[in-house]
């Protein structure tokens, strides 16, 4: 079975199939993550949380290319995704420890990432949405605008608008 066929049975509903696509490539994903995170237990997690996404979200993907393109791509882009959000996290910690020695650091970065989750809730229905497609699935602005039927610019402007929030969200105190 070639992958287009592959891919239409897995529309469909053909468990068997997605089985088959998971086990074709579940390894050399898992590979390829880890090789960007160094770290195979969260690139076995991408990867895993990628195919359930994958098969919840089945009838509504559009694979312009190839199914194995689609897959790598889509873990590359959780892979940067995660290594932004350990960036982000990290930086903050650099500046909460600088100000303040004392400070527990799990403590704190359960905090932020609580103030950072709940932050992201306080968002209109639609601009929470999009920044999530944005930012938790990797998925690319003409992307997101093509699956909800809006222009770039109106995603580029609820982005923004998110990041706003959150930034002046978390620079308030964490109680």
């Amino acid at each position: 079975m070639d992958e287009k066929e592959l891919f239409l049975c897995i529309q469909k509903g053909d468990i068997r199939a997605f089985e088959l696509l998971f086990h074709q490539y579940y390894g050399v994903l898992c590979s390829s993550a880890e090789k960007m995170l160094q770290n195979a237990e969260v690139a076995e997690d991408i990867v895993q949380e990628m195919f359930s996404k994958f098969w919840a979200e089945r009838e509504y993907i559009r694979i312009e290319n190839s199914l194995k393109a689609f897959l790598f791509k889509w873990v590359k882009n959780r892979c940067i995704n995660y290594l932004k959000h350990l960036s982000v996290i990290s930086s903050y910690k650099d500046a909460v420890l600088f100000s303040n020695e004392n400070e527990e650091t799990e403590d704190f970065e359960e905090e932020l990432i609580i103030a950072i989750y709940a932050s992201i809730q306080q968002l209109p229905p639609q601009c929470q949405k999009v920044f999530k497609m944005s930012r938790f699935e990797g998925l690319k602005h003409k992307e997101i605008a093509e699956t909800l039927g809006i222009s770039v610019k109106t995603v580029k402007i609820h982005i923004g608008k998110a990041l706003r929030h959150i930034k002046e969200s978390v620079k308030k105190p964490i109680d």
